[in-house]
Order: structure tokens, then C-alpha cells, then sequence
């Protein structure tokens, strides 16, 4: 503190943290706030914290659905599960058997067979440029898929544009953790 008084000057602001820890705010330099507010829309983020979790929140989504309609998942990483690992294709088939379910883990996803039958995903498809199908030692695929986004997109309803209003919470939610500046990686001229 005696270091850094000599510093003041007369039209210096001085703020007391009153012992408390004053850092500057975080710059974060890849963020998707524009696909995060989107998302935000359609389907509010829901922290699932074990494969439990995840297993009942597609049981509830398919309870209102027809068999036919993709049930997809909000965001789910692996390293935030309690189990650690991705889920499995059985486990996405025992919490629906009928629907076809997609797990979002961000640049991988997991299907249930359901998916994959409706995908058109079997032990003869190859690998997509750039992205892998992941197969067993039998040659069957496991479920969980590598960059592989392209190939299930037109199974995917992509929310409309958000409202200034959900990016603005969005935002909110940037600064309530310290981030106060942000560099948008995804944004298209309309999203500016």
C-alpha cells in the first residue's frame, strides 16, 4: 500500500477495498456470447452435473415429443460430469430408447442408437473429412463422434437470432464473474 501511495495524485480516484482483494477485470478473448444467447432462447442452460442428470433430463424432454423429433441436450463437458467420461450410447438408450438423442459436448457428441439408425450411421460409414465416427473393436459405432457438426446439422434446429434483451443477460452473467471485456469469435455482420 506505501508503494503504491506515492502514486496518487490530485485527480486520482481512489477506491478502499477495505482489506479486501481488488483485481482488474478479465479480458476473455473466445467467447460465443452471440450462439450463447441464441442458444438461450430456445432452450435455457441447465448445469448437468452427472450422467444421472443428464439420463433424466432426456427422459423429461421426451416425454413431450413424438419418437421422431431429435432430442438434443444442452452443453455438457465430460470434465464438469461427476463420472468424468462421456456417456455412453447405452446409457442415452436406456433413458430413451425410441427418440433420437444427441449429446452436445462442444466438439464431440454422443448418439444413441436411435441417432445413429436416423443419422444413417453404421459400420460401413467412413470417417467425415476432418472428424471421426468411433467404433468399437467390432467395427460397431460406439455412439460418441469427433468435429464431426456438419454431418448431423440438418438434424438440428438452429435458433433464431437472440434478443438484445438475453444477450444483454448473457452479458450480465460475463461480468458477474469478472469478465469485463470480451472478444466475440463467431459473430456474422447481422449478429454486430
Amino acid at each position: 500500500n506505501e508503494n503504491i501511495r506515492r502514486h496518487i495524485g490530485s485527480t486520482t480516484r481512489v477506491i478502499d477495498g477495505r482489506g479486501r482483494t481488488v483485481i482488474p477485470g478479465l479480458i476473455d478473448t473466445h467467447v460465443h456470447a452471440l450462439d450463447v444467447a441464441a442458444a438461450e432462447a430456445s432452450q435455457p442452460f441447465q448445469n448437468l452435473q452427472s450422467i444421472d442428470a443428464l439420463q433424466t433430463w432426456v427422459r423429461s424432454a421426451r416425454a413431450d415429443r413424438p419418437a421422431t423429433n431429435w432430442i438434443w441436450t444442452p452443453r455438457v463437458y465430460p470434465s464438469r460430469l461427476r463420472e468424468h467420461r462421456f456417456p455412453t450410447r447405452r446409457e442415452l438408450d436406456a433413458a430413451a430408447p425410441d427418440h433420437p438423442v444427441v449429446v452436445d459436448l462442444a466438439y464431440a457428441f454422443v448418439l444413441n442408437s436411435a441417432a445413429l439408425r436416423a443419422a444413417g450411421i453404421t459400420r460401413d460409414s467412413a470417417d467425415p473429412p476432418g472428424g471421426a465416427i468411433v467404433k468399437d473393436a467390432a467395427g460397431e459405432p460406439t455412439g460418441l463422434l469427433r468435429n464431426v457438426g456438419p454431418l448431423l446439422d440438418r438434424f438440428r434446429t438452429r435458433p433464431a437470432a437472440p434478443s438484445l434483451e438475453i444477450l444483454e443477460r448473457v452479458h450480465q452473467q460475463y461480468l458477474a464473474a469478472g469478465i469485463t471485456s470480451i472478444v466475440e469469435r463467431g459473430a456474422s455482420v447481422e449478429g454486430f
